[in-house]
Formats: structure tokens, C-alpha cells, sequence
């Protein structure tokens, strides 16, 4: 993610204690998360239950703007899986 530089990153947060985080979704333009026909990169992170308070704030607090907050809580996380797309 040093050379990848994401714009947006919303996450997947539930109300499973075994896994709060199953993915998160990035994008690489200002445009809405939500937009489509963005390049797209999904990461589905290994299972934890790692608390995903910090990050539901970080994310509501800047509008799903990717910021260091959000890479110092990910970059924690473990990948199990990542998938780039167009949709």
C-alpha cells in the first residue's frame, strides 16, 4: 500500500465478536465511495476481534477519506484475501 496510494476506504464492520472486520473496500479517486465504475480494491482481512470502534470513528469523522489514521489501524490487520476490480 507504500506506492498504492487509496483516496477512499470504507469498511465492512458487523456485530460478530469473532470477526468485526471481514473486509474494506478502497478507492483511488475523490469521488463518492459509493460512485461506481471506480477502480476498486478489496481486502478481506483474516479473522480477529480486534475492536472496530477506532475505526468506525476515523471513517464517520472523515467522510471515508483514507488518512493515517486508517492505515495505522489496517496496517495491523492480516490479509486473507484482496481483489481489484472495475466495476
Amino acid at each position: 500500500m507504500a506506492q498504492m496510494q487509496p483516496r477512499k476506504a470504507k469498511s465492512d464492520i458487523r456485530e460478530d465478536r469473532d470477526n468485526p472486520l471481514p473486509s474494506t473496500v478502497f478507492t483511488f479517486s475523490d469521488k463518492d465511495i459509493n460512485a461506481g465504475k471506480e477502480v476498486t480494491m478489496a481486502i478481506k482481512w483474516r479473522a480477529d476481534a480486534v475492536p472496530t470502534t477506532p475505526l468506525e470513528f476515523f471513517e464517520q469523522e472523515h467522510n471515508y477519506r483514507f488518512t493515517v489514521s486508517e492505515k495505522n489501524f489496517l496496517e495491523k490487520k492480516i490479509i486473507k484475501d484482496i481483489t481489484v476490480y472495475k466495476p
